[in-house]
């Protein structure tokens, strides 16, 4: 249980890590 609950947590953070990547990109091209 502790090895699903640790992979979904990964998972989370990396989605949270997509979105934030994406939200930067987007300030950028508009600051450009």
């Amino acid at each position: 249980s502790l090895g699903q609950s640790t992979g979904k947590r990964c998972g989370l953070t990396k989605n949270r890590l997509k979105k934030v990547f994406r939200g930067i990109n987007r300030r950028e091209e508009r600051l450009v």
